[in-house]
């Protein structure tokens, strides 16, 4: 496990022993069974009934349904959420009543049968753990977006420092049509366009992945700006992300391409028209 993921699941652990600590405490256990006897094995198991339905939405959400966000499956993790969130609810209301029919505590009101014990509340019980569990999901969502980002920005610098290091290329010159002029850092560097296999967005950086090497080139440029100097009829933009080599093509579909060395990128639904065009031409 490297150092970040280290860092984050010691972020979870902390918060979870914090809530494991502090609720049964800040609740009491004797409120939780109803009696006053102090300490029981039935407040111990009443209160990890409380903490239960909020755990199992957390390591779901976090192991399973987070990770699409990664993948850039934004359909799928809405609706798995979603179907996840609900049936949390559905538990929440199930174990307490509909929260609709409990009629909240309002300061200088007495309660149906006086007032509530331990003091009045804006919210029904129910109420609550739904809106903790909102709050879980929103929570893992900020974690998880913060360390995505620290990793990536790691990759990059890690990819930065490989292209450094990269055996020196001739001087630029603007003379030698088959090349592309890439900034990388500070320097500028030569690279010979019939080398690329596909070319990668990442937002204001793009990675330049070649046919005879392992490491793709990561350079501080747009797909839009270095497409306007790729040849044409030799590569082609099939997703907003990617720009492929057409020669290194080994199967394609309308939704699909297959390149030589077994990387499947996706075709997006803009770009599928010109794509479809050009696989008929070949047929």
């Amino acid at each position: 496990m490297n150092t970040l993921k280290k860092q984050e699941a010691l972020i979870y652990l902390v918060a979870w022993a914090v809530v494991l600590a502090v609720i049964p405490l800040s609740m009491g256990f004797s409120a939780l069974s109803g009696t006053g006897g102090g300490f029981s094995l039935q407040d111990l198991k009443a209160t990890a009934l409380q903490i239960l339905p909020f755990l199992v939405l957390f390591f779901a959400h976090n192991y399973s349904l987070a990770p699409l966000l990664a993948r850039k499956q934004w359909v799928l993790y809405l609706v798995l959420t979603s179907v996840l969130f609900g049936r949390f609810v559905f538990y929440c209301i199930r174990a307490g009543g509909r929260p609709s029919d409990m009629e909240p505590w309002r300061p200088g009101e007495p309660g149906p049968e006086g007032p509530p014990p331990g003091g009045r509340h804006f919210f029904s019980p129910e109420w609550l753990k739904i809106l903790l569990g909102l709050l879980v999901i929103l929570v893992n969502l900020g974690v998880k977006s913060f360390f995505v980002a620290r990793r990536r920005g790691q990759e990059i610098a890690a990819l930065q420092a490989r292209s450094r290091a990269r055996k020196s290329e001739p001087q630029p010159s603007a003379e030698v049509p088959d090349t592309l002029l890439l900034k990388v850092s500070h320097k500028t560097i030569q690279v010979r366009i019939k080398d690329i296999r596909y070319i990668e967005s990442m937002s204001e950086y793009m990675k330049v992945y070649f046919k005879n090497e392992a490491d793709p080139l990561v350079v501080l440029y747009s797909l839009k700006r270095v497409m306007e100097q790729l040849p044409a009829g030799e590569f082609m933009r099939i997703h907003r992300s990617y720009i492929v080599a057409l020669s290194c093509l080994s199967e394609a579909s309308a939704s699909e391409v297959l390149l030589d060395n077994g990387t499947r990128l996706p075709v997006g639904e803009v770009y599928r028209p010109a794509f479809r065009e050009y696989l008929n031409s070949r047929a």
